[in-house]
């Protein structure tokens, strides 16, 4: 009777270590996956909130032509790689999470305390270690912070820093290479507060 049981018990055991390692390889997946091209357009405020963050992220409080470059940008990303509509509304509910959890309605109207200290709680534990991982078995939250850290914040990244919004965070008014002012270079720049 106990060998029958034991022996059962080893092949359910065994029936359920491959069932339990594709679950824990789902909670801790962290890659982009893409997906194919959608020419319909993204949800708007999906993409406002993910363009503000971008913003955010670099300490930017976007103006209104800064947020439309953005979101243009987010937009074609989302409509060439259909797998993005996933990573920015995954992103876009954790940071509104965030935002909540700070006493504001949305990451769109945070204060400026309130946006640092939202990004301090994704930016600054490590996603690499095993506490991350144990963490992001259970907790939506943490699935979500180590999905932005690992992939998402990397590519807004590279999209900010190939926009406009930094040329004209540093006072440009065009384009490097662009024609416009040919003595504009002749001229002190705006003062930084580095």
């Amino acid at each position: 009777m106990f060998l029958a049981l034991g022996a059962t018990a080893v092949a359910s055991v065994a029936a359920a270590i491959p069932l339990l390692r594709r679950w824990r390889g789902r909670q801790l997946a962290q890659q982009h996956v893409n997906g194919p091209a959608d020419p319909s357009l993204p949800a708007r405020d999906v993409t406002r909130t993910v363009a503000h963050f971008t913003g955010a992220l670099f300490g930017h409080t976007l103006t209104a032509d800064d947020e439309a470059e953005l979101v243009d940008r987010l937009d074609f990303a989302q409509r060439a790689d259909a797998g993005w509509r996933n990573d920015f509304a995954a992103l876009a509910r954790y940071v509104d999470r965030l935002a909540r959890h700070e006493g504001a309605a949305s990451f769109a109207v945070v204060t400026a305390d309130q946006r640092e200290r939202v990004l301090a709680r994704i930016m600054t534990a490590p996603v690499d270690d095993g506490r991350s991982g144990r963490l992001a078995l259970l907790s939506e939250d943490e699935r979500d912070r180590r999905r932005a850290r690992t992939d998402t914040i990397a590519f807004l990244g590279g999209l900010y820093r190939r926009s406009g919004v930094p040329w004209r965070v540093r006072g440009y008014t065009h384009w490097i290479g662009i024609p416009g002012d040919a003595r504009e270079y002749t001229r002190p720049g705006m003062e930084t507060p580095c």
